[in-house]
């Protein structure tokens, strides 16, 4: 880009709008646009990582909820904790669950407060948060 050129195109933006000003507005939008792919592919790396985690541990991840890697079959753990299991909401999230269930639902709207639908090992029933 020639000065003349340069020098309209910060004319045009703003009369008040110095040389240098205009400058640094474009370093600074090249310097975004050349960060901005490293640090999706970055997150995209750490998601795919525990996608795998979660694989081979016999889980289904989910991105959503209290716990991402979750399992029909009552046997991941919540967080390291032995009496919470991490557990597919019928609404596609994860969720921490006590031991115990109270009722067969369908949606988390038939469960009790403090409870959620899940997918677990005896049907899609309502768990109970896990205890804190």
């Amino acid at each position: 880009m020639d000065n003349k050129t340069f020098d309209a195109i910060a004319k045009s933006l703003n009369t008040s709008l110095s040389r240098r000003r205009a400058m640094q507005g474009v370093l600074g939008g090249a310097v975004l646009a050349a960060a901005a792919p490293s640090l999706v592919l970055q997150a995209a790396k750490a998601g795919s990582r525990a996608k795998k985690r979660c694989r081979n541990k016999g889980g289904v991840y989910v991105e959503k909820g209290t716990c991402h890697c979750t399992s029909g079959g009552c046997d991941l753990t919540c967080h390291g904790n032995l009496d919470c299991h991490c557990y597919e909401t019928t609404e596609g999230r994860g969720f921490c669950a006590g031991i115990g269930h109270t009722t067969y639902c369908t949606t988390t709207l038939d469960c009790q407060a403090g409870e959620a639908c899940a997918k677990t090992c005896v049907g899609l029933v309502c768990v109970p948060t896990c205890p804190p």
